[in-house]
């Protein structure tokens, strides 16, 4: 059973249920996989559309120490340090995915009391139950629409999705997996 060693343990969820999750966003705004997901307009413009009381701060390294973001998820709070902010609005791939990470959080694990962030911890959970884990999982499906990569190569995906190769081969090699109920979910 594959495990992870960071994260809390959350209610489970599959890559399937998680990229099902991702796809009812793009279909929230439109998103048709031509392009990068805009995900700075998101988090700027659609989640506090989604939740009234959406709340983001973007702070300096100092506050967050180690951590890249953080999220609350019952207080609808991201936080972001502010060269991932800044990255993001560049198109820098490695903060694109830390913000659809926090997102992730934030949109999977309501009900998740504490803060959720972005490093290490030491307790072993399976992948399904990792809050990081899932998070990882529906920012891939976000940043990446399964249907607009099946075909692609890891390179062709970093490079027409603004990720970094990890992730895309990540991704690629997790919907090649999946390809079957990927294809038959049309997502």
């Amino acid at each position: 059973m594959d495990t992870h060693d960071y994260g809390v343990e959350v209610p489970p969820k599959s890559r399937m249920d998680l990229t099902k999750d991702a796809h009812a966003v793009h279909r929230l705004v439109g998103y048709k996989g031509d392009k990068p997901f805009p995900i700075v307009d998101f988090f700027e413009f659609v989640l506090p559309l989604l939740y009234d009381d959406f709340d983001s701060e973007i702070v300096s390294t100092s506050d967050l120490g180690d951590k890249f973001g953080e999220t609350y998820p019952d207080r609808h709070l991201i936080r972001l340090r502010e060269e991932v902010y800044d990255g993001a609005v560049d198109g820098d791939p490695f903060s694109r995915m830390t913000i659809a990470h926090e997102v992730g959080h934030l949109l999977e694990h309501e009900g998740v009391p504490r803060a959720l962030a972005r490093n290490a911890a030491s307790k072993s959970i399976p992948a399904y139950k990792s809050s990081e884990w899932q998070a990882n999982a529906f920012a891939g499906a976000l940043l990446m629409p399964a249907s607009k990569i099946l075909d692609l190569t890891p390179d062709e995906v970093s490079e027409s999705f603004q990720v970094t190769k990890t992730a895309a081969r990540t991704q690629c090699a997790a919907i090649a997996k999946g390809e079957k109920w990927c294809r038959a979910l049309r997502l």
